[in-house]
């Protein structure tokens, strides 16, 4: 029963809302043309995004005084067979670049090449990349990470477990880098071989990840570790449908679409390397970001003590870094060379609208995440007493409340700590024996 109603709750858990699709920009439009259903559109949207978010150079945000690229980690947990597998075309996006960079490492190399040979020295400076692979070591993670300087690196896995191999191998370990790197924070390792101290101050690193939920657990281990609050996870799975294989009169290549694609992203990308870019919201926006977000805190936070706050305040950012992608691909259309570039109230909604689905995904795969079980165990609705609150007039009274919690099963204990913990984070106020809803609640409505 448990396990039916996990499945359940996968299958109900919300799509990206349609009329977000409209609004994106063009170059995201075209990528989404041949998609054959819901669920393929918002996986193949999303790492779509994330894979651009580590192409975009010198595009940056002040985020809390703190300035942040557009790098996203994202993750999409389903069963084989079941939508996951159009990750693998946004993967294709970021090979032009690196071919790009490969040119212009084997010009540097035997340059380089020739002017130590004259001095009978031959050491060659690890060379820059875009691309790393998923099974990468900590040490050559930290490496890369310096040779990728403020670009940074893109990281695509269509399994989960070709991370969660590297990190428990003796040379794996890495997720603490992965960690910083989401945050920019410092990250260093000593080299005994050549007796050097890498330092990187500001990594820069975006994750584009797929895996069945039972691969979840070796890649996070638990809620506490930092690292699933940093990640964007994407849940719902598409039906079980047997779809034609027929490729058409146009007999359309997928694979080649998205080269084409990606040489187009190439463009961008030397346009961007020169010409840096400040996204920036209108005070109309923050005052927007900030309310949304303090609301969705207090409705985590008083469902429970122990409930994971860190995912929404991390999910603030998530926010801006999918707005700065947005409006880095509006800038690449005109190709106005600007510094300063407002974000759109158009993309200030769609990538809100992203991360209202987003956050309501992490917060159900976290009632998942058991760390006494060293397992994943079947996800279950993470608000308990919140849909009850949901069917009760503007108005209403503690025994009204407390009967429709009652029917539906829930203990009279939990409904009067919920009650006051509801209280405490202004989502409902009492006067005169009432409690009345002060009507601040952006997360969506329980299904009918």
């Amino acid at each position: 029963l448990e396990k039916l109603e996990a499945d359940k709750l996968r299958r109900e858990v919300p799509c990206l809302p349609d009329e977000l699709f409209d609004r994106l920009p063009d170059f995201l439009k075209r990528g989404l043309t041949h998609v054959r259903n819901k669920r393929e559109r918002d996986i193949l949207l999303l790492s779509m995004i994330t894979n651009i978010s580590g192409c975009l150079p010198g595009v940056r945000m002040n985020y809390g005084g703190m300035v942040y690229s557009a790098d996203l980690y994202l993750v999409a947990l389903a069963g084989s067979g079941r939508g996951k597998g159009v990750m693998q075309l946004a993967a294709i996006l970021p090979a032009a670049i690196q071919e790009y960079y490969d040119e212009l490492n084997r010009k540097d190399e035997r340059e380089y090449r020739q002017k130590l040979l004259k001095l009978s020295l031959i050491h060659i400076s690890e060379p820059t990349r875009l691309k790393v692979a998923p099974n990468i070591s900590k040490s050559q993670l930290i490496l890369a990470l310096e040779a990728g300087g403020a670009v940074g690196l893109v990281m695509n896995a269509s399994e989960l477990d070709m991370i969660s191999s590297a990190m428990h191998q003796e040379y794996g370990k890495h997720d603490d880098v992965m960690r910083a790197a989401s945050q920019h924070e410092e990250v260093s390792s000593y080299f005994k071989t050549d007796h050097r101290l890498v330092v990187v101050s500001d990594p820069h690193l975006a994750l584009c990840a797929s895996g069945t939920p039972a691969q979840l657990h070796k890649f996070i281990s638990s809620l506490e570790n930092g690292m699933y609050s940093r990640v964007a996870f994407y849940v719902g799975q598409a039906p079980w449908e047997y779809k034609s294989a027929n490729p058409g009169k146009a007999r359309l290549d997928m694979r080649a679409y998205f080269k084409g694609m990606g040489e187009e992203l190439l463009r961008m990308f030397i346009f961007l390397s020169g010409s840096p870019t400040e996204v920036v919201f209108t005070e109309e926006q923050w005052k927007e970001h900030t309310e949304r977000f303090r609301t969705y805190l207090r409705e985590v936070v008083a469902e429970d003590d122990d409930s994971p706050g860190a995912i929404v305040l991390r999910h603030g950012l998530m926010m801006s870094r999918i707005a700065m992608v947005l409006t880095a691909l509006r800038k690449c259309e005109p190709q106005w060379n600007t510094s300063e570039w407002k974000c759109s109230d158009e993309d200030f909604h769609t990538a809100m609208q992203i991360v209202d689905v987003l956050l309501e995904h992490s917060l159900l795969l976290s009632t998942s995440m058991d760390d006494t079980a060293g397992r994943i165990r079947p996800v279950k609705a993470f608000f308990k007493l919140r849909p009850v609150l949901k069917k009760m007039p503007r108005e209403f009274t503690y025994s009204e409340l407390m009967a429709a919690a009652n029917e539906g099963g829930l203990p009279t204990a939990s409904v009067e700590r919920y009650l006051l913990r509801l209280v405490y984070y202004q989502i409902v106020e009492k006067e005169d024996g009432k409690y009345r809803k002060t009507g601040k609640s952006w997360l969506r409505k329980p299904p009918k």
